[in-house]
């Protein structure tokens, strides 16, 4: 298991249009998640059954969240991995 963390564009970004070398300007960090894979920190944040939040691999940032989606940002480590609406784009990023 790894660490990642969650980044929801702001305003959301379903179309993935904002340039991921831009991370983090636009984004809100909304969650700490343990997980295999980004796949896995995807299918940790979505609104199914219940709340995302409530799940135990989770730390919520924020009280207030939407499933993550198009255009959000799970970051490991040095890299930024952005949510296409297939697959992922990722980016080293510097902080």
């Amino acid at each position: 298991m790894k660490n990642f963390e969650v980044w929801h564009a702001d305003p959301p970004d379903f179309y993935a249009e904002r340039p991921i070398n831009e991370f983090p300007t636009g984004y809100v960090k909304v969650a700490d998640v343990t997980a295999v894979c980004q796949n896995g920190v995807f299918d940790s944040t979505q609104h199914n059954d219940r709340p995302w939040t409530a799940r135990s691999n989770v730390r919520p940032c924020r009280d207030q969240v939407r499933s993550t989606s198009v255009g959000d940002v799970v970051v490991e480590g040095p890299i930024a991995h952005r949510c296409e609406s297939v697959g992922w784009t990722s980016h080293r990023i510097t902080r």
